[in-house]
């Protein structure tokens, strides 16, 4: 899934219009506008304040992953649901 759909998705859930999130953000709506259409992409800095604001991770805001939080992927790695294309050293870190 796109970072645009994922911050649309995200937003809505939480019944918050774009003034609002852009507010809570602050940033002026239209550059929020702009990464929900995908004609601008936020830098990494404003990505982590995004996934604050959502409690979600980076990795689920650029669709890296369909767990949304770390806590979420600890608890799936330590329920031995992990990868098995995890390079060895990885599993043993989790």
């Amino acid at each position: 899934m796109s970072l645009s759909k994922r911050l649309k998705d995200l937003r809505t859930e939480n019944h918050w219009t774009q003034k609002e999130l852009s507010d809570k953000l602050s940033i002026p709506r239209t550059t929020y506008s702009g990464w929900e259409t995908g004609e601008r992409e936020p830098d990494v800095e404003m990505l982590k304040k995004i996934a604050l604001t959502f409690s979600v991770s980076v990795d689920y805001l650029v669709g890296n992953t369909e767990i949304r939080s770390n806590a979420e992927t600890l608890s799936f790695h330590r329920a031995g649901k992990y990868d098995d294309d995890l390079p060895p050293e990885a599993v043993e870190r989790i």
